[in-house]
């Protein structure tokens, strides 16, 4: 992936349509307006089912008795971890001693369709992920006794630019479709800027590419019709749970 910042992304738009020349520094103002739109586009991908993923390592501290933390970036309602929205665990652990153990990634089935002993607090072997409009949670079982470390490999969704952010997270693909994207939307915002079939060609092109490349989630999350019948049990026993 290219090094590159929304700054860039905009600038480069402007070039495409003419209204800068790539010598040229565009006025603070057009900056303003490409931040907008290009924020407007990402959430337009969000709803259209287009998801921009990355990966990145996540660690925080577990409080004693509290299995339930929020994560997100919005303040409104304030969450426990600011961070971006959590698609899937990749992997996790938690640090004691000189030993990382790792835990289990709970499906809803698993958690919801099972009998647990909630009243029960130790280090906690399993993890729930789940998700709202608003954030991210992770339920954690059995129900921390101390403060725990909680290091997690995850896989997020990236979904907003401000200022001059970095769009390292990106692939290059999604950083040229924004390009295009945020070139076709100024053209209709200046009247002197250039549109063509040759641009909207190559628009077509790289949102063909998305949309054919973009990860979608295959998981079948079966019902407890489905499942065993007699669930599963997290019940601790002398060499972990059953």
């Amino acid at each position: 992936m290219l090094p590159i910042t929304i700054n860039e992304i905009v600038n480069r738009a402007l070039n495409i349509i003419g209204e800068y020349s790539p010598n040229e520094t565009p006025q603070q103002r057009y900056f303003v307006i490409g931040h907008r739109w290009a924020n407007l586009i990402l959430a337009r991908w969000s709803a259209s089912g287009i998801t921009i993923p990355f990966y990145d390592t996540l660690t925080f501290n577990l409080t004693p008795t509290k299995n339930t933390y929020t994560i997100s970036q919005n303040t409104n309602p304030a969450p426990d971890i600011t961070g971006p929205r959590i698609l899937s665990i990749i992997g996790s652990h938690i640090p004691f001693g000189n030993i990382d153990y790792p835990l289990n990634n709970l499906t809803d089935v698993q958690y919801y369709g099972g009998i647990r002993n909630d009243e029960f607090v130790t280090r906690p072997q399993n993890v729930l992920l789940s998700n709202d409009a608003i954030q991210t949670t992770l339920t954690f079982y059995p129900t921390p006794d101390q403060a725990y470390t909680y290091v997690m490999r995850f896989k997020g969704q990236f979904n907003y630019v401000m200022g001059q952010s970095q769009l390292n997270q990106m692939t290059d693909i999604y950083n040229e479709l924004l390009v295009f994207e945020l070139a076709l939307v100024l053209s209709m915002e200046f009247p002197t800027a250039l549109w063509d079939q040759k641009r909207q060609a190559h628009l077509d092109m790289l949102r063909g590419l998305v949309v054919d490349t973009n990860q979608v989630d295959m998981t079948i999350s079966l019902s407890r019709v489905c499942s065993r019948p007699y669930g599963m049990y997290l019940f601790p026993y002398t060499g972990g749970y059953w």
